[in-house]
């Protein structure tokens, strides 16, 4: 099924290219009809978005990020802290988020959404100049995700983190 969807996706990229489509000019009715055919497609073929086996080289990047989160799990996780979702959730997300971040916006409103249908706690991180937590876990990109086995960085779209909360991969 994956092999076939993959042939469909790059046929489809080619007439696109070969039509030379200009995904800026969709109307808004042309734009929320690619949009419900993509989501569609990532619904009913969730292996699509499915975290890939990890590639060699990166296993002391990934022991290195649960040595930093197993360090500072009570901060990251601590259910008094400013943030959405049961206290008492099985699953627990720390939101890193930052001023005038439309990302970050999104991924507030993604995981409020995420909160209504998992047993999730999102402990959400507002950025400072001086936000030593931050500083010491490696905070690059907003928004930044840590889940209790793994850290995300950049807007993840929903599907995506419902993946994740599905299959338990980062708790």
């Amino acid at each position: 099924m994956k092999a076939g969807l993959t042939g469909v996706a790059l046929a489809l990229v080619a007439s696109l290219v070969r039509a030379e489509s200009d995904f800026s000019a969709l109307t808004p009715q042309e734009r929320a009809i690619f949009h419900a055919e993509i989501r569609a497609v990532l619904l009913a073929n969730p292996e699509i978005a499915a975290p890939k086996p990890v590639a060699l080289g990166y296993g002391d990047d990934i022991a290195r990020d649960l040595n930093l989160i197993a360090a500072h799990a009570e901060a990251l996780f601590d259910p008094s802290l400013a943030g959405f979702g049961r206290l008492g959730a099985s699953q627990r997300i720390a939101l890193f988020i930052g001023p005038e971040c439309s990302d970050c916006d999104r991924a507030i409103a993604d995981l409020k959404a995420l909160a209504s249908t998992y047993d999730m706690r999102v402990t959400v991180h507002d950025i400072e100049p001086q936000n030593r937590l931050a500083q010491n876990i490696g905070v690059d990109t907003l928004p930044f995700y840590v889940f209790p086995k793994m850290m995300l960085r950049g807007h993840m779209p929903a599907v995506v983190l419902e993946r994740y909360l599905t299959n338990r991969t980062g708790q």
